[in-house]
């Protein structure tokens, strides 16, 4: 059963997509209407350029300059102990992180010719050319 409202949505949505139509341009006009990727393809100016290799200089530039300025760290006389403690503290549950395989994320496993037992117990016995 269909209330008076669902009829007034959709009198009112089709008054909307008549009113869209109408806007709409000839497809004619559009089909003859030249391509704007075709006609020239989007560069950018000399002056841009230069803006942009201007901001990368001037971020070298400061880069190098924050680093000289406070490359060293600070001594371990001068941190208080607090400071130390707390850069020293562990999660009362960090043991719960390590699980069955976690070492797999945190080393390079060793694949050396002598770590792969399989060369030892199977036999390699010529099977070409034997008679």
């Amino acid at each position: 059963m269909k209330s008076p409202d669902s009829d007034e949505v959709a009198r009112l949505l089709e008054e909307s997509r008549l009113a869209d139509e109408g806007s709409a341009p000839d497809l004619a006009t559009l089909l003859t209407r030249p391509r704007r990727s075709a006609e020239r393809p989007h560069r950018l100016r000399p002056r841009a350029w230069a803006v942009a290799a201007l901001a990368a200089v001037a971020a070298v530039i400061v880069l190098r300059a924050v680093r000289t300025r406070g490359g060293a760290a600070p001594e371990a006389s001068v941190l208080s102990p607090e400071v130390v403690a707390l850069a020293a503290w562990k999660s009362p549950t960090d043991a719960l992180l390590d699980t069955p395989g976690s070492d797999l994320r945190t080393q390079v496993p060793d694949f050396a010719p002598e770590a792969l037992p399989a060369e030892k117990h199977v036999p390699v016995s010529p099977t070409k050319g034997v008679d």
